[in-house]
């Protein structure tokens, strides 16, 4: 794992200096399947800016770990360089998706994650890459190198609590061998008992052009749920407080429990 150094404005990962990231983002969960169906005509009055479809279970307090798989889906053809993509299995200290109003008190995210677009983060692109975040409200922000994958590649995600305060968050591309992760301690970090399996999008305005084909689902498997160091059952249910409505029809359904 990486040693996280903090200061004022920026932070280094193993004594190299990177830059807090400042854009909008993100959070996911369980063989849940993430639909994108366009509708026609490919232009709709209402532009797509946070969660579209997921899954989430409050699993309490000592939740220690949670790790699962998904698929790179297609490209949008064609791309534009306006839209961001996110999809992602996430841990967090409260209930709270965008675009809701911000909670009144503190909030933060950890996740591994496949994201799409230009301005997705640190090195995107009109390309699919996997990056692990955590994530606040405020300007701490940590966002691992971002490693550039390949339609159809296999994606695991790791999160693992490695002290009272301190978490170990993992991307891994399986095809290539790579993988791009971080560790992070902060006391608010003691507690994640939010599980989330999530599409999360931003500047979605035309959903031929800016999303995958029509059709294209991202199933999520192999999810595996930590309490107190020990496998424990998922709960989920599909969440219902993300955008309304979901921006392309965009869906999730729970197959399974696994």
């Amino acid at each position: 794992s990486s040693q996280i150094i903090n200061h004022d404005s920026y932070f280094t990962i193993d004594g190299e200096r990177h830059d807090r990231c400042h854009t909008k983002h993100n959070s996911t969960y369980i063989s849940s399947i993430i639909s994108s169906t366009q509708q026609s005509p490919s232009r709709r009055g209402d532009v797509g800016n946070g969660w579209q479809a997921y899954t989430e279970a409050d699993m309490g307090t000592g939740v220690t770990g949670f790790n699962g798989h998904w698929v790179v889906p297609s490209l949008p053809t064609p791309g534009s360089n306006n839209e961001v993509i996110y999809t992602f299995i996430a841990l967090q200290n409260i209930d709270w998706v965008p675009p809701n109003d911000h909670p009144n008190g503190p909030f933060d995210i950890i996740q591994p994650v496949l994201q799409y677009g230009v301005q997705s983060g640190k090195g995107g692109g009109p390309y699919w890459g996997i990056s692990s975040w955590y994530m606040t409200l405020s300007n701490d922000v940590i966002q691992s190198p971002l490693l550039r994958v390949e339609v159809g590649d296999s994606i695991l995600g790791i999160m693992k609590k490695t002290a009272s305060d301190t978490w170990f968050i993992n991307s891994i591309d399986q095809n290539s061998n790579k993988n791009t992760s971080f560790s992070v301690k902060r006391s608010i970090l003691s507690s994640q008992p939010w599980v989330y399996v999530t599409l999360e999008v931003y500047n979605i305005d035309n959903c031929v052009n800016e999303y995958p084909a029509k059709g294209t689902t991202i199933p999520y498997t192999d999810l595996a749920l930590g309490v107190n160091g020990a496998n424990s059952k998922l709960d989920f249910v599909i969440g219902t407080n993300g955008q309304k409505p979901a921006v392309c029809n965009s869906s999730i359904s729970i197959d399974s429990e696994t």
